[in-house]
C-alpha cells in the first residue's frame, strides 16, 4: 500500500471528520473509498467516451443479435436435477 499525503482546507477536513464519526469509520477509510468510488466514475465517463468514438462494427453487432433469441432451449424444468 502506497502512502498518500494531501492537503485540505480546515472546512474540508471538518467534514471529513464529522463523516468518519458518523459512519464509524476512519479518517483514511473514508478519503480512500470516496476516491476510489471518484476513480471509478471517471473510468466510467472515460469508457463511455471510448464508445461513442469507436461504435461497435457489423461483426460486434452480430453478436447482439444473437443474443435476442434467448436460450435455445428450456432448461426451467431443470431445477430439480440431480447430479
Amino acid at each position: 500500500m502506497t502512502l498518500l499525503s494531501v492537503r485540505l482546507d480546515d472546512e474540508v477536513s471538518n467534514e471529513i471528520d464529522t463523516w468518519s464519526e458518523y459512519l464509524g469509520v476512519s479518517r483514511s477509510d473514508l478519503v480512500r473509498d470516496a476516491l476510489r468510488r471518484h476513480l471509478v466514475a471517471l473510468t466510467g465517463e472515460r469508457d463511455a467516451e471510448i464508445w461513442e468514438e469507436h461504435p461497435l462494427d457489423e461483426n460486434e453487432l452480430q453478436l447482439a443479435k444473437i443474443a435476442d433469441f434467448g436460450p435455445a432451449e428450456d432448461w426451467s424444468d431443470w431445477h430439480d436435477a440431480t447430479g
